[in-house]
């Protein structure tokens, strides 16, 4: 059941025409981190690659990453002066240590949690932050069924397996979406730091 309604979200980008996440994310990074100027910024899961353009206004250093070749040459032709490639989160293309911030919105729950934070951390400088949107369920409304559900217990977990630390959590959000089918998530905004 997951895989078969993850499967037709994926083939959906009905999360363009919502309002991005980002800016209350800079919001929340600015309070922690303070001047973002110069740092730099992966988005695993970039999609067309618009939160990339919105934390580049805010003078990060923007790359952009998804395993959809299609979304990728959206994100190459609209935002030319940004750097996208086309990869899989689970086994990034760069080395060790390289990013001030790593970001993803919308995309933890496509993955296995432990895989994809290992390899967050693995890119992330020392000190660097992890900036999510954490979906604890997400509800089929139809068929009243929970087709994704992880605990916040699990994410604290798996981020002290990798030396590091949740630094933010925010209040649980709903946020309900009609595509590909009726659907509700209940997420949080999560913002973790590598020692």
């Amino acid at each position: 059941m997951k895989n078969e309604l993850l499967q037709q979200a994926t083939q959906s980008v009905h999360w363009e025409n919502r309002e991005s996440l980002a800016f209350e994310f800079i919001l929340l990074i600015k309070k922690i981190i303070g001047d973002l100027s110069g740092k730099t910024f992966l988005d695993i899961g970039c999609a067309k690659g618009r939160d990339c353009e919105i934390f580049q206004k805010e003078g990060l250093d923007p790359i952009g990453i998804d395993n959809n070749p299609n979304l990728i040459g959206d994100a190459k032709t609209q935002y030319p002066d940004i750097e996208f490639i086309c990869g899989d989160a689970a086994l990034m293309p760069f080395e060790n240590e390289r990013f001030d911030i790593v970001y993803g919105t919308n995309i933890l729950f496509y993955l296995d949690l432990d895989v994809v934070l290992r390899e967050a951390f693995r890119v992330l400088k020392n000190g660097g932050y992890g900036v999510f949107s954490f979906d604890a369920y997400i509800i089929h409304l139809d068929r009243g069924e929970v087709f994704h559900e992880d605990s916040l217990d699990h994410l604290e977990l798996v981020v002290r397996d990798l030396d590091g630390k949740v630094v933010h959590v925010g209040s649980q959000e709903t946020r309900l979406d009609a595509v590909p089918f009726k659907h509700k998530h209940e997420f949080y905004k999560v913002i973790v730091q590598k020692n």
